[in-house]
This record gives structure tokens, C-alpha cells and sequence, in this order.
């Protein structure tokens, strides 16, 4: 059996997130600064959960963001996780050279993402976008300033960039652009079936934090029944 799970918003969260108690644990450093936070209750139960399942990470964080929260700390460690957005699973922490190559041939069927970078540099100026970044060579995100930017400042380029299969996905102060084939049902669904999982349970993504650990006891109690 394998559980499929978000981080943000859902594992671990952010400051502003941060539960009355104050007793969450310190779980992501981003120059020299507490950015991210996990329970103890999510800590404890996902511990719960792996002893009789898979419990697998999916996330749009590239590798590098991905590698910066520090499950082990707490003695988490997962064998398989999913990064960027689906277009990498990391087993034991490294590429599946495998996976590697069959999302490479799917994403063909779109431009590359070096062509959309050169169409979004032209937008670099735009009121309002703080930074444009480029994930493990496989999608681009601006970071924005909700503010002063208006999304039909780069209406021209989410049109343009549609007639070459690519999508466009906001978030909060981060709007994505992604290959049409670039989804983590993909990798979700190469995991199942190269590793025969038939029960599988996808957490709905961006389930709010504070709620999570019930979300997790409660599908715990589920398995348990299941299991045995």
C-alpha cells in the first residue's frame, strides 16, 4: 500500500501557519532563516504510517528546495519522493534514471523550456515580478509582488506559450509554467505500476496545516483497520 502526500500547506508550513502552541518543530533553513515548520503530532503519525506503508512525498519543489527540509532530523526518512511537479522521482535521494527517461520523451511533445525562458526574459521588468527562476531544467516560475502585479501584465505570454503546450498554474505569489505532460498523476501512477502498489491514497493537496495531523490520524486508524 502506498500513501502519495503534498508538503506545503499540507506536512510541513510557514510562519504565518504557525499554531498557537508554539511547539513546532524547526524543519527547513533558507539562508540562515527558519522558513518551514512540521508538527510533532504530523511527525509522529507519519512515523505511524510507515510501518506498514509507502508513504511517499509529491511536490512542485524542485530537487535542491526539495533536499533542504530536514525530515531526517526527526528520524523521517523516505525512500521514494516526487519532485517537480512530477518531472523527477528520487529514490533513496537520487534521480531514477529510468523515470528520467521515459517523462523526457512525454515532455517532447512540448517546446523546451529553454525557449520559454528567452520568451520570459522579455517580461523581466514587468511591475511587480520579483524573481524568475527556472526548475531542475524542466519548468519556469516568477515570483510576485500580489500588490503591484496584475496577471494581465503577462497575459500576451500565458497566451503564447498555450499554443505550445504549456500551462500556467497560480500560487499564491508564485505562478507556474508547465509543460502540458509535466503532472504528478504521471509519476504517481509510473510509481503504482512499476512497484505493483493496487491500494493507493492521494492526500488532497494543500489541505490546511493545522488540520493536517487530524487528516493524518484519521487515515492511520483507517489503515489500521485495513491492514489487520
Amino acid at each position: 500500500m502506498v500513501v502519495f502526500s503534498d508538503l506545503d500547506r499540507s506536512i510541513i508550513y510557514s510562519k504565518r501557519f504557525l499554531g498557537e502552541d508554539k511547539s513546532e518543530l524547526e524543519i527547513e533553513i533558507y539562508k540562515n532563516e527558519n522558513i518551514s515548520y512540521i508538527s510533532k503530532k504530523t511527525v509522529k503519525l507519519i512515523k505511524q504510517l510507515q510501518k506498514n506503508i509507502e508513504f511517499i512525498p509529491t511536490t512542485t519543489r524542485n530537487i535542491e528546495q526539495f533536499k533542504r527540509i530536514e525530515f531526517s532530523k526527526y528520524d523521517i526518512d523516505f525512500k521514494y519522493a516526487i519532485t517537480s511537479n512530477g518531472g523527477n522521482i528520487l529514490v533513496n535521494g537520487q534521480i531514477d534514471s529510468e523515470y528520467k527517461d521515459y517523462i523526457n520523451q512525454k515532455l517532447k511533445n512540448s517546446i523546451h523550456i529553454d525557449e520559454i525562458m528567452k520568451l520570459l526574459e522579455e517580461y523581466k521588468n514587468i511591475k511587480g515580478i520579483k524573481k524568475i527562476r527556472k526548475a531542475d531544467n524542466i519548468f519556469a516560475y516568477i515570483v510576485v509582488d500580489n500588490k503591484i502585479f496584475d496577471l494581465k501584465y503577462i497575459e500576451l505570454f500565458i497566451n503564447k506559450i498555450k499554443d505550445l503546450n504549456w500551462e500556467t498554474y497560480i500560487n499564491g505569489t508564485k505562478i507556474y509554467f508547465l509543460p502540458q505532460e509535466l503532472k504528478k498523476s504521471t509519476a504517481i501512477k509510473y510509481i503504482c505500476d512499476k512497484f505493483g502498489y493496487k491500494n493507493t491514497f492521494l492526500y488532497n493537496f494543500f489541505v490546511f496545516p493545522l488540520f493536517f495531523p487530524q487528516f493524518l490520524k484519521k487515515t492511520t486508524e483507517h489503515l489500521r483497520t485495513f491492514l489487520f
